[in-house]
């Protein structure tokens, strides 16, 4: 997935995010039926709220070596949404 694809879609970012004194929550849901769900029963606020609609069957990290976990593309999302990506390993 791309980076623009991921802010137009299946990324809702909390506008008072890295704000100081913001109280921001990322809920991370599986698919887009239930990011809608959870859109619709905080009224579609996204000051305070940040929504990311996962696709795909989530690995099991326990059972996973650091290699095979660092090239999951699911991860690799979370990690840039979060801002814990290298600039040189974007998504």
């Amino acid at each position: 997935m791309k980076i623009n694809q991921l802010h137009s879609s299946k990324f809702i970012h909390a506008k008072n995010a890295g704000k100081k004194n913001s109280n921001c929550y990322l809920f991370i849901c599986e698919g887009d039926s239930a990011m809608n769900f959870i859109k619709s029963m905080l009224n579609g606020d996204n000051s305070n709220y940040g929504y990311i609609a996962l696709q795909g069957k989530i690995m099991n990290f326990r059972k996973a070596s650091i290699e095979e976990i660092s090239k999951c593309k699911i991860f690799e999302l979370i990690k840039y949404v979060l801002n814990l990506h290298n600039d040189d390993k974007k998504p």
